[in-house]
């Protein structure tokens, strides 16, 4: 089976985009990946993937900036995630991965076939979702966070495997999205995940949690969290579990490269699985 992966790239993102692709080929066996950019970005990555010698492997798709909500790379990167069913809509099925995370192996659940539902990873980090309650509290919402035996229900999209019938969803969240900014005039935290969850946890835009399943945190190891080497079997760890994508989250993309290559310094290097 052709293992094909989708990541959002736009120009202050490139200096990780080398590794991110070796890593996927290496240690997941991916085939090609498929790049998003936004229009104005196109010629500049072109120039780029030709210069390192990545173009034979990655096709790129630019779309136009979305005009309603902050026009900053950071935001627009984001929302580039929210539109791969509008750009690319005669696929199966997307695997979208950010491009500041690392694929150490190929994870087998990414293989199941004839799910109809969304696949994200959980992300457990005491942080921006605590803020939720009173960050929607403008919009007069009866609303308030779901819940499982795991605990507080949250997804951070970093990863993302959707099928056509979740292009709805991913409409409804970037519409949501710019709705926020334009009754608050400033941005939700933390770009378009607090609005990913907060549309989950209404249920009512084409999507709700039980139409989601939550991948552990295996598939999106934070640096907030307590991973080591396990040096005799060559893997790095979470919780004893081997860690499948590890996720250099938060800062600037000159911070997360330098936070990147400090991790891969103490690594071994994994066994190759595809």
């Amino acid at each position: 089976m052709k293992k094909i992966i989708t990541t959002a790239v736009t120009s202050n993102y490139m200096l990780l985009l080398p590794t991110f692709w070796h890593f996927c080929r290496e240690y997941g066996g991916v085939s090609a990946l498929r790049l998003l950019t936004l229009d104005s970005e196109r010629h500049l990555l072109a120039a780029y993937l030709e210069s390192t010698g990545l173009a034979d492997d990655m096709e790129l798709f630019a779309m136009p900036v979305y005009q309603n909500i902050p026009l900053d790379m950071a935001s627009q990167s984001c929302a580039l995630k929210l539109r791969i069913w509008e750009a690319m809509p005669d696929a199966k099925q997307h695997i979208f991965i950010d491009v500041d995370m690392l694929m150490l192996t190929w994870p087998s659940e990414f293989l199941e076939t004839g799910s109809s539902k969304l696949f994200a990873s959980r992300d457990g980090y005491i942080g921006f979702k605590e803020k939720m309650k009173d960050e929607f509290a403008f919009l007069n919402e009866d609303w308030s966070p779901c819940f499982d035996a795991e605990g507080r229900k949250y997804a951070n999209t970093g990863l993302l495997i959707s099928n056509p019938s979740h292009a709805l969803f991913f409409a409804n969240v970037l519409h949501k999205w710019a709705e926020f900014f334009r009754k608050s005039g400033k941005p939700p935290s933390i770009w378009d995940q607090n609005v990913f969850n907060y549309c989950l946890d209404l249920g009512r835009f084409g999507l709700s949690w039980n139409g989601v399943q939550l991948l552990d945190a295996s598939f999106n190891s934070l640096k907030e969290y307590p991973n080591y080497v396990n040096l005799d079997l060559g893997y790095l760890s979470l919780n004893g579990e081997a860690v499948k994508l590890l996720h250099f989250n938060g800062g600037s993309p000159l911070l997360k490269y330098c936070r990147r290559a400090r991790a891969l310094s103490a690594m071994r290097t994994p066994s190759r699985k595809s």
